[in-house]
């Protein structure tokens, strides 16, 4: 009888827990991508060409590679700086050179950005250059904030195109 009440139980459980799981994908397919989350070069009024969205890709492609090394060495500076902070006394000099390493680094960082937002913006007309919203930095990084939380890569994240 015990047995009977337990199962019953948990029965009664499952399906009253089951509408709590069936979310709402507010009438649209959920595996389409809505026209404010496509990044800003990519929308219609923009009018890219094909060609012109390749190159832009192959660009990204290769910006991404040469920006994974400053990722790197600029999130393990961070980790050794804030090592170095959290000793109850810390080498003032050593921090202060390892400070001065990570801003050479975002330094660099920063101009190879620029670099590749101005070959970016070379592959579209004057008149679609225009049409963008000023803060689109087509996928590049220039006068972002660069480090672990922040933007990288496309944009917001590995690979988000915004």
């Amino acid at each position: 009888m015990k047995s009977k009440i337990i199962i019953g139980f948990l029965l009664a459980s499952i399906l009253s827990a089951t509408p709590l799981f069936a979310q709402s994908r507010g009438g649209q397919d959920w595996r389409a991508m809505r026209a404010e989350d496509l990044p800003c070069w990519k929308h219609s009024e923009f009018a890219a060409t094909a060609e012109q969205l390749k190159s832009l890709d192959d660009l990204h492609r290769s910006y991404v590679d040469e920006v994974k090394k400053y990722r790197d060495r600029y999130l393990s500076l961070r980790f050794e700086i804030r090592g170095l902070l959290s000793n109850p006394e810390p080498n003032t000099l050593l921090v202060i050179e390892k400070q001065k390493e990570l801003s050479a680094l975002e330094k660099e960082f920063h101009e190879r950005s620029l670099e590749y937002f101005l070959k970016g913006r070379a592959i579209f007309r004057f008149e679609q250059i225009s049409r963008l919203p000023y803060n689109c930095r087509l996928g590049f990084n220039y006068g972002a904030e660069v480090g672990g939380s922040r933007i990288w890569g496309h944009g917001k994240g590995w690979g988000r195109g915004k």
